[in-house]
Parts: structure tokens; C-alpha cells; sequence
């Protein structure tokens, strides 16, 4: 410290009138931190007069502690510097915080001869700006926690905050992100898009709308943004920074690709329905053609060979009646192959309900075995355990099932053996019972799953495998079903179920 300034003298009176009216508590200290003035403010402040603090020392006032750890304080502001610092003190209103401004005091000659400390009491002022830092950290932390991708940026593109979920977007710690550039986020592409395209329209424009980039976090996986910023402008109309928000796309842009996907499909599947409809209908016109070109020749031929039969019968021509027996044979077996196509081609391929109406059994069995060759009628037997007369089917399906499970009992029944149709009925449930019994060889084992299956033969005989399949169909076709009952050398029955509403 240096010596004391026996020259000093201060005019006290002169300053006190001037001092007293300042509200902070005013003093001087000679070169040795010995006070020569206080302001009338330190009696009610630190409890000391004036007159009380004249020619005390520092150490005296503030405690000797306090006054070591200021001394270099002190020494540089005798060399002509300023300084300052702040403290808290006790006075009657309680702790306060206060700020001690030191000055040097210049005498004529320029050298600094004393000290002039300003003490001003900045409590609410401190206790403003730390509400205003605690105020600052809790919108920081509002910031960071507020549920969307949002970031801020400087001039440069370097990030300056960063929202959580916009972190987890970008999959990184805090640490990670801020204060390195926004396109070190990104793909090449979109790092080269931002960079020489978004930022300079950002800074150039004040707003960037909608910019679609490509983020890719470090663990490869890449997400689809929409970036929107505006420019916060400083004091001389120089962009500070740019607050911007991050909208992720991903979900949108793969889910508008899947309905794309399904819209595409879509599209196909109507593509190959019309195709479809339109080979349907080429396939009417060809059944159209099959139904008229074939078939009625064919019932023609078949008619009149059986008109010559009858006329060579009358005349005793035997032989030649056979022969065209068996040709009326050959030929009914070709008419049956064409009925059965014709019925796998339309009527079992109908996709509608079918017309289901009350029905007299007696007519039903009549027009069934007159379908059958007129040499074979005479081997179908009636047999009935049941006094029902009507049921409710379609007629048509039901005729053909039935015609094709006759013909099948007649075909692989010895020639003189009959054939039974045997008529009964169920409670539980309610059903009319139709059996063809025959007296064949029976189904072979290997055969019998497949039975009713399109294209499986039930024997060694020629055909297509339709008949029994047809049978089924136009059972299912309305409610019922078509089974194997029994099989074996003595022959086989099989049963048609026609369900009936109580």
C-alpha cells in the first residue's frame, strides 16, 4: 500500500452538500485506505456516522479480511485504473446487495492522491436480473421440451438450439448437435439442396416455406422433412438467426405410397375383372354355338335313328334295328357328355341364388327317367318310405343331379340288374332322402375321398369325371349335399339331401 499524502487535503464541506444528495453512500480514502469523507448515507446503511468513519482505516470498516482480498483492488486504482465489484451487507432493512464503483482522485498535478468509492444498492436490480436468468432458463427449457421438431440457426447454418424431439428425429445428444452445421444432418443430396439453394433463399428472402429434405441419423436411418423458417432480424437489420421447424413426412409419404400401391392394384384387378367379363361372355357365345350348332343336330340324329329302329322293327329287320339301337346308344352317351359340359359351363357356374319353388316329386321322377335312353327306363325301380309329395327345390338342378347319379348306377350295373330310387325323409334336420342304389362292383378304395372331385372317374370306364361332381354341385348349390352312403362288391348307394325349411 502506499504511504499516506501528507499534502492531501480534502474540502469537506464543500462536497458533503453535493454527496449527501446522491442515493448511494459516497466516501474517500487516502492513499493509505484511511477515510477522509463519508456520506451521510453510511450512518443508516453500515451504522456510521461520518464522523464516526473520518480517519478510520478500511480494514476497520469493512473487516480486515474483506480489505486483504480487495488490497490489489485498491493498489491498481492508486496506479491510476478504476475498478468495481459487488458484495452483500446487513443494514436496519435487512441484507442487501450492492455494487462499490473506485475511482482515483487527481490532485493539481495529475498524481492520484486519493480514493473515491461509490457504493449504490443494486438489490432489485440483482434480484431483477436474476428473475430475468431464471426466467431465461425456463423458456430455454420450455423451448427444448415443446412436443415438435424445432431448431434455431445462425447465419452460418450452425445450430444453436434444438427441441428433444427434434434431437430423437435426428437421433443424437444435445451435445452432438449444437453449434455444428444443420447439413452435417443431412444426405449428400439434401446437404448440397440446403447449402447452395435453402439457406441463401432463407437469409435472402427472411422465410423458407415448406423445403423438402432428407434427414440421416447415425445409425443409418433415414427420415423425410419439410423444413419452414423465418429470419429474426437484429438492431441493424442483420439476420441474427433462424428459427425454424422440421415436419415429419415419413408415415405421410409411405403411406400415400401404399395407397398408390393399392390404387395401382386396384386398377389391375378391374383391368383383369373386364378381361374376365369379356372372355365370360366369349364363352357364352361359344356355349350359345355348342347349345344350338351340337346339340339339337344331335337330338335330331338321335331321333331320327330311333324312328328308323321302329320302322325296320315293323318291316322284321333285327339286325339292322340293333344296329341302330346301339348307334341311338353311342349317340345318347354323346348328348350326355354335352349336357353334363354345358352344365359345369353355365348352370353350375352361376354365381346367384337358385330358384327354389315347391315341387311334385311324381312329376320330378317322371321327367328324370324319361331323360334316360328308352331301353334302360324299364330297370328303375320306385320305392317310397315316405308319404311327402312336394319339396321345395330348383327342379332343374335336381333333375341333373339325379339324371347323372342314375346314369351312373345303370353304367356300372350288369345289364339286367335294376336300379332303385329309393324316396324317405329326416326330422333332424328336415330333409327329403333320395337314394340310387345299384348293383355294381363298388367304389374303389383309393377312389372314394375324391369321388365327387371334377375329373376323377369312380371306375376303369371312359367319361370326364363330371357327373358325380355336376351331382354334387347343383346339391350345394341349394343347401344340400350329395354323399356316398354305402360301397362295396354288391354295389353302392349313394344319397341326395334336399334340406327343407320346418
Amino acid at each position: 500500500m502506499a504511504a499516506p499524502d501528507d499534502d492531501f487535503v480534502l474540502d469537506v464541506s464543500s462536497l458533503s452538500a453535493v454527496l449527501d444528495l446522491l442515493p448511494a453512500a459516497t466516501s474517500v480514502w487516502d492513499r493509505a485506505m484511511r477515510n477522509v469523507y463519508a456520506s451521510s448515507l453510511h450512518e443508516s446503511w453500515f451504522g456510521l456516522s461520518p464522523a464516526a468513519m473520518r480517519g478510520r482505516l478500511v480494514d476497520d470498516v469493512i473487516g480486515a479480511e474483506a480489505a486483504r482480498v480487495r488490497r490489489p483492488l485498491y493498489e491498481a486504482v492508486l496506479a491510476g485504473d478504476a475498478g468495481r465489484y459487488e458484495g452483500s451487507i446487513t443494514t436496519p432493512a435487512g441484507r442487501r446487495r450492492v455494487e462499490t464503483r473506485l475511482a482515483p482522485y487527481r490532485d493539481a498535478a495529475g498524481r492520484v492522491v486519493a480514493i473515491v468509492a461509490l457504493v449504490t444498492d443494486i438489490t432489485e436490480a440483482h434480484e431483477a436480473q436474476r428473475g430475468l436468468r431464471a426466467q431465461g432458463e425456463r423458456l430455454r427449457l420450455l423451448y427444448e421440451q415443446t412436443p415438435a421438431l424445432l431448431l434455431s440457426i445462425d447465419a452460418a447454418g450452425r445450430v444453436l438450439a434444438v427441441t428433444d424431439r427434434c434431437l430423437a428425429a435426428l437421433g443424437s445428444e444435445r451435445a452432438d448437435v449444437v453449434g455444428r452445421a444443420l447439413v452435417d444432418f443431412l444426405t449428400e443430396e439434401s446437404r448440397r439442396r440446403l447449402a447452395t439453394l435453402g439457406l441463401p433463399v432463407l437469409f435472402r428472402d427472411g422465410r423458407l416455406d415448406r423445403w423438402a429434405f432428407v434427414l440421416r441419423r447415425p445409425d443409418g436411418l433415414e427420415r423425410n422433412v419439410l423444413l419452414s423458417a423465418i429470419v429474426e432480424q437484429g438492431g441493424a437489420g442483420q439476420p441474427v438467426r433462424a428459427l425454424a421447424t422440421l415436419d415429419d413426412v415419413t408415415g405421410e409419404l409411405a403411406r400415400a405410397a401404399e395407397l398408390w400401391r393399392e390404387h395401382e392394384l386396384r386398377l389391375q384387378v378391374e383391368r383383369h375383372a373386364r378381361e374376365l367379363d369379356e372372355l365370360l361372355t366369349e364363352r357364352g357365345v361359344m356355349i350359345d354355338v355348342l347349345a344350338h350348332e351340337v346339340r339339337q343336330p344331335l337330338n335330331n340324329a338321335s331321333a331320327a335313328l330311333q324312328s328308323a329302329a321302329v320302322l325296320l322293327a315293323h318291316k322284321g329287320d333285327a339286325d339292322t334295328s340293333a344296329r341302330l339301337a346301339r348307334a341311338q346308344a353311342v349317340l345318347g352317351e354323346v348328348l350326355a357328355g354335352v349336357d353334363n359340359t354345358l352344365a359345369a359351363a353355365t348352370l353350375l357356374a352361376r354365381a346367384g341364388p337358385p330358384a327354389l319353388a315347391d315341387a311334385d316329386i311324381d312329376t320330378l321322377l317322371a321327367v328324370v327317367i324319361g331323360d334316360l335312353p328308352p331301353a334302360v327306363r324299364p330297370r328303375i325301380r320306385i320305392e317310397r318310405h315316405t308319404p311327402t309329395r312336394t319339396a321345395v327345390l330348383d327342379l332343374g338342378l335336381v333333375r341333373l343331379a339325379l339324371r347323372n347319379l342314375l346314369a351312373n348306377a345303370l353304367a356300372w350295373s350288369p345289364p339286367d340288374a335294376p336300379v332303385t330310387v329309393r324316396l324317405s325323409d329326416s326330422d333332424e334336420p328336415l330333409a327329403l332322402l333320395v337314394d340310387v342304389v345299384d348293383h355294381g362292383p363298388g367304389i374303389a378304395p383309393e377312389v372314394l375321398p375324391r369321388v365327387f372331385e371334377r375329373g376323377v372317374r369312380a371306375g376303369l370306364r371312359g367319361g370326364h369325371g363330371l357327373g358325380l361332381f355336376i351331382a354334387r354341385r347343383a346339391m350345394e348349390l341349394q343347401g344340400g349335399h350329395a354323399t356316398v352312403l354305402a360301397t362295396g362288391p354288391e354295389g353302392t348307394t349313394m344319397r341326395l339331401a334336399l334340406a327343407q325349411s320346418g
